[in-house]
């Protein structure tokens, strides 16, 4: 028995500190983990938007820092070689179209981060949403697929979309799909 106790000692102490990798926060080197949303859509119909970093936030984590001790930084269609002072961003009727918002996250050390989203401003005034092209015709020879997306049917418009919009297709009343795959035997 007494030459059990001095092993189990030396393994217990091997398994809590040699065998599993402990986390060093001091000093903290790692940067933050950061992740955006790919496509953002904001309307300026009604005047300028401020917007901060939950607009274009998917997830951020950090193996020191607490995820809701995180910093936040913003910029717009551009890239700094050191975080910015900016926790928010206007934009207004001046910024329409596609931008680059990029995103930092800062640790409680200092360490950062940063991701990149699109943003598309737009202005949505009297505008009734997405427009389809009127009638169309499609040619499908023997043997060839032809795969139609939402966008195949839409004007070739600057298009108003709400955020995490995504266009779903029918053929011959079934379900809504996200494509179309179309062969020449569905021709008719």
């Amino acid at each position: 028995m007494k030459k059990l106790i001095p092993i189990f000692l030396l393994c217990g102490w091997f398994i809590c500190f040699g065998a599993v990798p402990a986390r060093s926060c001091n000093p903290d080197i790692n940067p933050p983990l950061v992740a955006c949303d790919s496509d953002v859509y904001v309307d300026v119909a009604t005047g300028p938007v401020t917007f901060n970093s939950d607009l274009v936030l998917a997830a951020a984590s950090d193996d020191c820092t607490p995820a809701n001790l995180l910093d936040f930084r913003l910029e717009l269609d551009m890239t700094s070689s050191t975080p910015p002072t900016d926790t928010s961003l206007t934009v207004s009727a001046a910024d329409i179209g596609e931008h680059y918002v990029v995103l930092w996250a800062l640790d409680q050390s200092g360490n950062s981060n940063k991701c990149w989203s699109t943003i598309y401003v737009q202005d949505c005034t009297g505008d009734p949403g997405p427009l389809c092209l009127p009638g169309q015709n499609l040619t499908i020879t023997t043997g060839q697929t032809v795969f139609l997306y939402d966008d195949s049917f839409l004007e070739p418009i600057p298009q108003c979309w709400p955020n995490n919009w995504t266009g779903l297709l029918t053929l011959d009343n079934g379900a809504p799909v996200p494509y179309l795959e179309l062969t020449s035997a569905d021709a008719g």
